[in-house]
Parts: C-alpha cells; sequence; structure tokens
C-alpha cells in the first residue's frame, strides 16, 4: 500500500491502517517539496502526483494507493484514477460522523482555501449533510501550523484563531480555540454551533 500526503496529515491514517492490518506492507511518502498540496495549481498538483506515482511504480506496483491529503484528493483523484490501472482511494472529511454526533444540527469545517472552492466538495456536503447547517472556512495556513504542532515546535496561537475564528464568532481572534475531532484519521473538526 502506498500513503501519499504532502506532509505528516496522513500519519494520523497510517497509525489506523497499522492497527486494522498490521501485517500490510507500507510506504509512506510525504512529497514536503510541495507542502502544502493547497497552495498548488489543479494542473500542476496533478501532474507532480502522476510523475510521483509513475516513478514508484517503477520499482514496484503497490495494491492501493491513498491520497490520504484532503486537497490533493479534491483535486487530483479523478484524474489519477483515470490515468493509473490501479486502486486509487482518497480521504474526505469525515463529515459522516459530524452530521451523527452534532446536537445542534451545525457543523464547522475547516479547510484549504482550494478545497472550499471546489464544486464537487460543496456538492458532496450538500449531500451528506442534508439538513445540517455546515460552517465552512477556508484555512490557509492550518496545514503549516499543524506540521509545527506536529515537530514539536511552537504555534502561532493567533494565528490558529485567525485561521480557525469564523468557526467561532463569539471568540475574540485571540482565543484560544478548544478543539474536538470527529474522526482523528481524517483531520476533520467539528464543532457543535450554537445559535
Amino acid at each position: 500500500m502506498l500513503i501519499l500526503d504532502s506532509g505528516i496529515g496522513g500519519l494520523s491514517v497510517l497509525k489506523e491502517i497499522r492497527r486494522a492490518l498490521p501485517q500490510a506492507e507500507v510506504i509512506y511518502l510525504a512529497d514536503t517539496a510541495a507542502f502544502p498540496h493547497s497552495d498548488q495549481n489543479e494542473e500542476a498538483l496533478v501532474e507532480r502526483l502522476a510523475a510521483l506515482l509513475e516513478v514508484l511504480l517503477a520499482s514496484g506496483r503497490p495494491d492501493l494507493v491513498l491520497v490520504t491529503g484532503s486537497t490533493a484528493s479534491s483535486l487530483a483523484l479523478p484524474q489519477l484514477q483515470a490515468r493509473f490501472d490501479l486502486p486509487i482511494m482518497g480521504c474526505q472529511p469525515a463529515l459522516e460522523t459530524a452530521v451523527e454526533m452534532t446536537q445542534a444540527g451545525c457543523i464547522g469545517l475547516l479547510e484549504t482555501e482550494t478545497t472550499r472552492r471546489q464544486p464537487a466538495r460543496r456538492d458532496w456536503i450538500e449531500r451528506v449533510a442534508a439538513g445540517c447547517r455546515v460552517v465552512r472556512v477556508g484555512a490557509r495556513r492550518l496545514a503549516g501550523l499543524a506540521e509545527r504542532r506536529f515537530r514539536g515546535l511552537s504555534m502561532d496561537r493567533a494565528l490558529l484563531a485567525r485561521e480557525s475564528g469564523a468557526l467561532f464568532p463569539s471568540r475574540s481572534p485571540q482565543s484560544p480555540m478548544p478543539w474536538s475531532w470527529a474522526h482523528p484519521t481524517t483531520g476533520s473538526y467539528w464543532k457543535s454551533c450554537a445559535g
């Protein structure tokens, strides 16, 4: 199995795969040279990921390719699936879980600006979360903050608050954010909305 991400985001997916399939041989490819994938335009990202897969496929064929980055899944997955004759899957936010968990009927979804602009993502959200209000917040710098946190480096909490502040309109931009995870393997955040 090959797991592909632009950084550490897919490590939570890898952890769950290791738990469920401890015997599986897994290659984790962190495409840090193009981190974050959300900063790439669609055509360049598709070509980059295809080139990476071509190089890896020259030395072996995985049973499955899992693109764990939400932006890469949204932008490149259909083209990669059409180009390569092997199973290629992507990851989406754990919206179904958030729909089940919300008591207020309102879900906050942090996503990259690039992903937030995708019509296919909007259509998917409308289908999966019909009957719920989904507050979508484009967070351009969130991936970098998560990478810093993972590496044990200091994180600019004011920047974190600005990136996610639209989910918490009653808080000042400097307030620390209380986070809850809808599903740890996808990195999707949820928070029930008041009012």
